[in-house]
């Protein structure tokens, strides 16, 4: 079987870093995007199996980016945020949950 694969989207270099550190050591494939523009790309080249979104971006932000997903993927978007949102979304997390709990409802 192999592992699912998770697309990280945030502009913050700190948050990319600890999301790519807990997962994958739980065995997950990360991506990461900078950007939402980054975000559209990687869903062209490789769709994930799930997409961690950042609402609070520069550009095309997590809202936006995720009706462009949802265009033409039905992968479970959760949107990372310190705010409320929608746009097609999972339910939400809020940035300063455990960061397991994101693991958890997708993997476990």
């Amino acid at each position: 079987m192999n592992a699912a694969n998770i697309l990280v989207v945030d502009d913050e270099p700190q948050i990319r870093r600890v999301l790519r550190s807990t997962l994958s050591q739980r065995g997950y494939v990360i991506t990461e995007a900078k950007t939402g523009e980054e975000a559209l790309e990687w869903m062209r080249k490789e769709p994930p199996d799930l997409i961690l979104l950042d609402v609070n971006m520069p550009g095309i932000g997590g809202i936006e980016a995720c009706r462009e997903i949802r265009r033409g993927s039905d992968a479970p978007i959760i949107m990372l945020t310190v705010r409320n949102a929608s746009g097609g979304a999972s339910p939400l997390f809020t940035w300063r949950c455990p960061s397991l709990v994101c693991v958890q409802r997708f993997g476990d």
